[in-house]
């Protein structure tokens, strides 16, 4: 199988594009002092994307990093099957992630989807289930609580 990302190292981190040459992940180190793993995803990302992507690049950069803080920008996403994933993630991927190091997961969506996602789930914003992942609205947020533990 041919891989279907192309991976690029920078200065803070790896870019990742697709087989057009599209920019769709940038995984970042720039907070690494911080201990904080930043990802962020652009345009559509596909399912066999989204795998190479997590799965050879995340417990490693949290591990080398020592990241136990992950913060997850989709903001400028057009599409992605993270829900055809999400079994694979729980079950696999997560389990490396937590070996790796990670203990909380900051997750920031587009506004318009953060409000209407945390009415339909929680009631309001302020009564998020699950203490180390939360879903925000916006990147200030999402970094002010990483920062806060």
């Amino acid at each position: 199988m041919q891989v279907p990302v192309i991976d690029r190292p920078v200065v803070q981190g790896v870019e990742f594009y697709n087989q057009d040459n599209q920019k769709i992940a940038f995984l970042s180190t720039e907070w690494a002092s911080m201990g904080i793993f930043n990802d962020n995803y652009y345009g559509y990302v596909s399912e066999e994307e989204l795998m190479y992507i997590m799965e050879k690049f995340y417990p490693k950069m949290i591990a080398a990093h020592h990241s136990p803080k992950k913060l997850c920008n989709v903001q400028a996403l057009e599409g992605a099957a993270f829900d055809m994933i999400s079994d694979w993630f729980e079950q696999t991927l997560l389990p490396q992630l937590i070996e790796a190091g990670m203990r909380y997961n900051a997750i920031v969506l587009p506004e318009e989807f953060f409000a209407n996602l945390t009415l339909d789930l929680y009631g309001d914003d302020s009564q998020q289930a699950n203490e180390s992942q939360r879903l925000f609205g916006n990147q200030n947020d999402a970094m002010a609580w990483l920062n806060s533990l």
